[in-house]
């Protein structure tokens, strides 16, 4: 029979260390989502435009289209731009 290592059991628990896994929710994970879920249209608007705004501040414009587009995009602008304009000049 084939014995493959074993991990350590000195090592720690990456579910437990950085927290992920299904897990109970706090109790200010439970006062939170019953606040939103009180929470009206208006108010749940504000506090999102808040949050784009703080990120737009953190990142900038750029920074957002950055995250938002890959190179595979601006590849595919650049072929329909050019494929625009050359339909446009009658060729």
């Amino acid at each position: 029979m084939d014995e493959t290592p074993r991990a350590s059991s000195s090592r720690p628990n990456p579910v437990k260390v950085y927290g992920g896994g299904a897990s109970r929710p706090t109790a200010p994970k439970r006062a939170s989502r019953a606040r939103a879920a009180d929470a009206t249209k208006a108010e749940r608007e504000r506090v999102v435009r808040a949050g784009v705004d703080r990120m737009l501040d953190e990142i900038g414009f750029f920074g957002t289209l950055k995250l938002a587009f890959g190179l595979w995009d601006v590849l595919w602008f650049g072929l329909a731009i050019s494929s625009a304009f050359k339909v446009a000049q009658g060729g």
